[in-house]
Protein backbone atom coordinates (compact mmCIF):
# COMPACT_ATOMS: atom_id res chain seq x y z
CA UNK A 1 0.00 0.00 0.00
CA UNK A 2 1.04 3.70 -0.72
CA UNK A 3 0.36 6.89 1.64
CA UNK A 4 0.11 9.99 -0.35
CA UNK A 5 2.94 12.46 0.87
CA UNK A 6 3.52 15.95 -0.31
CA UNK A 7 5.83 14.67 -2.86
CA UNK A 8 5.99 11.21 -3.48
CA UNK A 9 4.56 8.28 -1.71
CA UNK A 10 4.86 6.24 1.85
CA UNK A 11 5.22 2.28 1.01
CA UNK A 12 3.28 1.04 4.36
CA UNK A 13 2.19 -3.04 4.54
CA UNK A 14 -1.23 -3.96 6.37
CA UNK A 15 0.09 -6.28 9.57
CA UNK A 16 -3.37 -7.05 10.75
CA UNK A 17 -6.86 -6.54 10.44
CA UNK A 18 -9.46 -6.77 13.62
CA UNK A 19 -12.63 -8.47 13.68
CA UNK A 20 -13.26 -7.76 17.04
CA UNK A 21 -12.78 -3.76 16.30
CA UNK A 22 -14.99 -2.54 13.59
CA UNK A 23 -12.42 -1.49 10.25
CA UNK A 24 -9.24 -1.56 12.69
CA UNK A 25 -5.97 -2.37 11.21
CA UNK A 26 -2.21 -2.28 12.70
CA UNK A 27 -0.25 -0.77 9.73
CA UNK A 28 3.85 -0.88 9.39
CA UNK A 29 5.45 2.09 7.61
CA UNK A 30 8.47 1.56 5.84
CA UNK A 31 11.09 4.02 6.12
CA UNK A 32 12.07 5.37 2.69
CA UNK A 33 10.00 7.28 0.30
CA UNK A 34 9.32 6.59 -3.24
CA UNK A 35 8.28 9.18 -6.03
CA UNK A 36 6.22 6.80 -8.44
CA UNK A 37 2.65 4.93 -7.42
CA UNK A 38 4.04 0.94 -7.84
CA UNK A 39 5.43 -0.62 -4.84
CA UNK A 40 9.34 -1.00 -4.60
CA UNK A 41 10.84 -4.65 -4.59
CA UNK A 42 13.81 -4.06 -2.42
CA UNK A 43 11.77 -3.07 0.88
CA UNK A 44 13.38 -4.14 4.07
CA UNK A 45 11.54 -6.58 6.40
CA UNK A 46 11.35 -3.72 9.39
CA UNK A 47 9.22 -0.63 9.55
CA UNK A 48 9.46 2.74 11.06
CA UNK A 49 6.79 3.53 12.49
CA UNK A 50 3.89 0.57 13.56
CA UNK A 51 0.61 2.39 13.70
CA UNK A 52 -3.20 1.77 14.59
CA UNK A 53 -5.54 3.36 12.13
CA UNK A 54 -8.78 2.74 9.78
CA UNK A 55 -8.97 0.43 6.96
CA UNK A 56 -11.54 2.67 5.35
CA UNK A 57 -8.74 4.68 3.81
CA UNK A 58 -7.88 2.34 1.42
CA UNK A 59 -11.29 1.14 1.14
CA UNK A 60 -12.19 4.85 -0.34
CA UNK A 61 -8.89 4.52 -2.55
CA UNK A 62 -7.01 7.43 -0.62
CA UNK A 63 -4.65 5.52 0.18
CA UNK A 64 -3.19 3.28 -3.00
CA UNK A 65 -3.21 -0.44 -2.63
CA UNK A 66 -0.93 -1.61 -5.04
CA UNK A 67 -0.15 -5.39 -4.27
CA UNK A 68 -0.40 -8.43 -1.84
CA UNK A 69 2.33 -9.39 0.02
CA UNK A 70 2.12 -12.50 2.80
CA UNK A 71 3.97 -11.79 6.34
CA UNK A 72 7.46 -12.24 6.52
CA UNK A 73 8.63 -14.22 9.96
CA UNK A 74 10.24 -11.16 11.13
CA UNK A 75 6.82 -9.29 10.65
CA UNK A 76 4.84 -11.30 12.46
CA UNK A 77 3.29 -10.63 16.37
CA UNK A 78 3.60 -7.25 15.69
CA UNK A 79 0.28 -6.56 17.00
CA UNK A 80 0.55 -7.66 20.85
CA UNK A 81 -0.73 -4.50 22.74
CA UNK A 82 -2.02 -2.86 25.60
CA UNK A 83 -6.02 -2.06 25.37
CA UNK A 84 -7.53 -0.51 28.40
CA UNK A 85 -4.72 -2.34 30.78
CA UNK A 86 -5.51 -5.34 29.11
CA UNK A 87 -2.69 -7.86 27.12
CA UNK A 88 -4.00 -8.54 23.49
CA UNK A 89 -2.68 -10.20 20.64
CA UNK A 90 -4.68 -9.93 17.56
CA UNK A 91 -8.14 -10.18 18.28
CA UNK A 92 -6.86 -12.64 21.96
CA UNK A 93 -7.19 -11.05 25.29
CA UNK A 94 -4.45 -12.61 26.93
CA UNK A 95 -5.42 -11.15 30.65
CA UNK A 96 -4.45 -8.16 32.96
CA UNK A 97 -1.10 -6.44 31.33
CA UNK A 98 1.62 -6.49 33.76
CA UNK A 99 3.88 -3.27 35.26
CA UNK A 100 6.66 -4.91 32.72
CA UNK A 101 4.23 -5.00 29.87
CA UNK A 102 2.91 -1.64 30.39
CA UNK A 103 6.77 -0.13 30.23
CA UNK A 104 7.43 -2.09 26.81
CA UNK A 105 4.12 -2.65 24.94
CA UNK A 106 2.64 0.29 23.18
CA UNK A 107 -1.00 1.20 24.00
CA UNK A 108 -3.82 0.69 21.08
CA UNK A 109 -4.58 4.27 20.17
CA UNK A 110 -6.26 4.34 16.45
CA UNK A 111 -5.61 7.12 14.69
CA UNK A 112 -7.60 8.75 11.88
CA UNK A 113 -6.15 9.06 8.06
CA UNK A 114 -5.04 12.50 8.62
CA UNK A 115 -2.68 12.08 11.71
CA UNK A 116 -0.98 8.73 9.93
CA UNK A 117 -0.58 11.00 6.77
CA UNK A 118 1.17 13.29 9.09
CA UNK A 119 3.78 10.99 10.59
CA UNK A 120 4.15 9.56 7.24
CA UNK A 121 5.51 12.92 5.29
CA UNK A 122 7.84 12.62 9.13
CA UNK A 123 9.32 10.12 8.67
CA UNK A 124 12.80 10.86 7.61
Amino acid sequence: MLIPLTEGFKPAKVLYVSERYKNTILLGIYKNSIETQQMPDNLHDTFELLLYTSKVPIQKQRWHLVGHENLKPSQSNLDLRIVAEELWQGDRHLGKASEEDRKELPEMLVMGAGLVEKKAEAIN
